[in-house]
């Protein structure tokens, strides 16, 4: 898959899909998956050396952050978290009612997070990952698709007359 992309990088400008580096691979490795063709799964320490990457990227952040910024900011990620978390719980409810979805299943199918890590915690919840990792990911392709229209539609319409 790794020497494909070379070659998926000009067919998906070509296509003029959005972010072709990131999707064109994606859109391939998800046909090659889906026929049964091939099986992309990431192994173990591929997944750990991912996570510590990406835990030591975060925490580097903070470095040379004041305590005060720090709990201003702690502060203002509690409250936005859990406004997130409100309109979350409503539309898993939403799903649960209108399509019988657990409310497990749907909550963390519709909950704020990564791909990867959502899928690890349905695992460890024993919840369909499948389920969940397909909603993260249609998510993504979503707002990768409908970004770029959205941004052009704005930037027309917000210059002042």
């Amino acid at each position: 898959m790794l020497l494909m992309i070379p070659l998926l990088l000009p067919l998906g400008r070509w296509l003029r899909i959005p972010s072709p580096a990131l999707l064109a691979p994606l859109l391939v490795a998800a046909l090659l998956s889906g026929v049964d063709i091939a099986s992309l799964a990431l192994p173990e320490w591929g997944m750990n050396l991912m996570l510590w990457v990406l835990g030591s990227a975060i925490g580097s952040r903070f470095q040379g952050m004041t305590r005060q910024l720090f709990g201003r900011y702690l502060w203002q990620s509690g409250v936005a978290t859990l406004l997130a978390l409100l309109v979350l719980a409503l539309f898993a409810e939403l799903i649960h009612q209108l399509l019988g979805v657990g409310r497990d299943v749907a909550l963390l199918a519709l909950a704020p997070g990564g791909i990867g890590e959502m899928a690890i915690l349905a695992v460890a919840l024993n919840i369909d990952p499948v389920f969940v990792a397909f909603h993260h990911l249609l998510r993504m392709v979503t707002l990768m698709i409908i970004a770029p229209f959205w941004a052009r539609w704005l930037l027309r319409h917000s210059h002042p007359s």
